[in-house]
């Protein structure tokens, strides 16, 4: 994407769009003979996401981009602010440090979409962890904190940055160090990732 892409503004990713149009698809899917998250769920999505990288580079050749000068920005301003707020809603159980819900039971009917994941999710407020929510509220407070100050501000990087602090200091480092304790040669490996990294060397994987 970052050699043939020339766009600044144009997204294709893990959280773009498309992923919610991929979703949408296989959920279709699933009702009628998939289950979800097993080897034919998997392969189909490899299928998905391979045929829709192919469009897009077909659609770079063929230079389609005036295409979307076609599309309505009503309709485009509303199906992202929709998948924002879905993706928002899923976010709200590891701001509180609850376990994020799967779905309501109703007069025996199972609400498993946005709304019904995120009331499931809210019944476990009274195990909210105050600590996560003092993390997530410095997180937010940063970020629109650096854009309200001046545009130019990472906000966001510094938020990153901070985390990442916070991971090796109290019980970020607590939890670090039991992993090391019980996966020596799990937590060996991403020692050397992260050196080769750091080191910009090639790093040797083992089978």
């Amino acid at each position: 994407f970052a050699i043939f892409c020339s766009s600044r503004l144009l997204v294709v990713g893990a959280d773009s769009a498309t992923a919610a149009l991929m979703a949408a698809g296989l959920l279709t899917l699933s009702s009628v003979s998939l289950t979800p998250y097993s080897d034919k769920w998997v392969a189909y999505t490899s299928m998905v996401a391979l045929t829709c990288g192919a469009l897009l580079l077909l659609a770079r050749i063929l230079k389609l981009g005036f295409l979307g000068d076609f599309l309505s920005a009503s309709v485009l301003i509303g199906f992202l602010t929709g998948v924002g707020i879905q993706v928002a809603f899923g976010q709200i159980g590891g701001m509180l440090g609850i376990p994020t819900g799967s779905g309501v039971t109703i007069d025996g009917r199972t609400f498993d979409n946005t709304i019904g994941k995120l009331w499931s999710t809210l019944e476990n407020v009274g195990d909210v962890s105050w600590s996560t929510v003092a993390v997530s509220a410095g997180v937010i407070i940063v970020i629109l904190g650096g854009k309200a100050i001046s545009p130019k501000i990472p906000g966001a990087l510094i938020a990153v940055l901070g985390a990442m602090y916070g991971q090796t200091t109290g019980k970020g480092a607590d939890a670090l160090r039991g992993l090391e304790r019980e996966y020596p040669v799990a937590m060996g490996y991403l020692a050397d990732a992260d050196r080769a990294a750091q080191g910009s060397n090639d790093l040797r994987t083992h089978g």
